[in-house]
């Protein structure tokens, strides 16, 4: 993702209380240019909207460049003290001049170099709250949220205030069948430590996005119990072709559940398990070997596959080897330090026999490589141009 600029800053500074209808109106004005431009624009509303905000220009893509790149990308920082109901309201008038764009990236997130604290006795409004009034009566227009961890005095992700004049139904999914454009979402970190709590409201949300095309859920700590949660929410994503799941341990025995989500999302094309523990039965994972064995079977039978993240993973069942090799399709195979406990002289021939249309292989940090040779050997014989990472791995020859 490269940032684009253009030189040029747009500042409203120092606007008060007796200016807010000016402000509006300047904030109106900038939106339609924006519009009418081809170029892509970030707002970011980390202050209060009668104060400082910067606008300036920036090329937005979605991890995965699926759809259009977002024309017009709001910043929230979601733990500022002067974000109220009014605050967001008066940010979804500024955004109706994007209602019919189809084409906003909405992120929320939390920065620890803030020096924006809340004031004592200060709670920061729940992140369904803020969400429902910064869309308010803009719904059709977001494409990309993007919510990022949570500091811990915040309110959980989905959490409610139930006296909110502007309830939607966020929990029970109602709010989100309104984003009807939405094709990305992101909640890396978001759901933290009560994970368990919000997988219930979680499920509701997927199923009422069937567009959705990119989702990501890395780094919330998710286990076997969470994956069995949102077992219904899998089939009803058929346009999802972007899953990343990424630094979650997936204790217990996830590898069944896997296998289910990875056979109802047959038009995935990139896949991030790294960090993971699926392909394993020691210690707190206690997969089923029979169930490794489904899982992978679900795997190699992801056909438009062009990418798979293993990077930091532990493989210990040799069928995962099977899997990749039927993966035809796959481009890019990450396994930077694998944690690999079959043999490494068996596994790589193995599996990179079968990709004939494999672009990149990274596999820094690999230690149980012993025949450098046999490997170079197989590896120049795979006829498309290649791109080998490999550094800092030692081979004992």
């Amino acid at each position: 993702m490269t940032d684009v600029s253009v030189g040029v800053t747009l500042k409203f500074l120092s606007l008060n209380q007796g200016n807010a209808q000016g402000c509006a109106g300047a904030h109106s004005r900038l939106m339609s240019a924006v519009l009418r431009s081809k170029r892509a624009t970030k707002v970011t509303a980390d202050g209060d909207p009668h104060c400082t905000t910067t606008c300036s220009s920036r090329c937005f893509n979605t991890a995965q460049s699926f759809g259009d790149s977002a024309k017009l990308t709001l910043y929230v920082e979601r733990d500022n003290p002067r974000i109220s109901e009014r605050w967001c309201k008066e940010w979804a008038l500024r955004l109706i001049p994007a209602k019919d764009m189809h084409n906003l990236h909405l992120k929320f997130d939390h920065h620890q170099s803030s020096t924006l604290r809340p004031a004592s006795g200060h709670t920061s409004p729940s992140m369904m709250d803020m969400l429902q009034w910064v869309l308010h009566g803009v719904e059709d227009a977001v494409q990309v949220i993007t919510i990022g961890r949570v500091a811990r005095e915040s309110p959980p992700m989905f959490s409610f205030d139930m006296n909110s004049s502007q309830r939607m139904g966020a929990e029970d999914g109602r709010f989100f069948s309104h984003l009807i454009h939405l094709r990305s979402l992101r909640l890396h970190g978001a759901l933290g430590a009560i994970h368990t709590e919000a997988f219930p409201h979680l499920l509701q949300c997927l199923i009422n996005l069937p567009q959705l095309q990119d989702l990501v859920l890395s780094s919330n700590g998710l286990d076997a119990k969470d994956l069995e949660a949102l077992k219904p929410a899998w089939n009803r994503l058929p346009a999802l072709q972007s899953l990343d799941l990424g630094a979650n341990a997936f204790y217990g025995d996830a590898a069944c559940s896997m296998a289910i989500a990875l056979r109802s999302l047959t038009t995935l094309t990139f896949l991030n398990l790294s960090d993971s523990r699926l392909f394993t039965n020691d210690g707190l994972e206690n997969n089923n070997p029979s169930n490794i064995q489904d899982l992978s079977s679900a795997l190699g039978g992801l056909s438009q596959l062009r990418t798979l993240n293993m990077r930091f993973s532990r493989i210990q069942d040799p069928s995962f080897s099977a899997a990749l090799n039927n993966l035809t399709a796959l481009q890019h195979l990450l396994l930077d330090y694998l944690d690999l406990h079959v043999d490494a002289d068996v596994f790589f021939p193995a599996v990179l026999s079968g990709l004939t249309v494999l672009h990149h292989l990274s596999m820094a940090g690999f230690k149980s490589f012993t025949n450098a040779e046999g490997f170079s050997s197989l590896f120049m014989q795979m006829t498309l141009p290649k791109l080998l990472h490999a550094s800092s791995t030692p081979c004992n020859t």
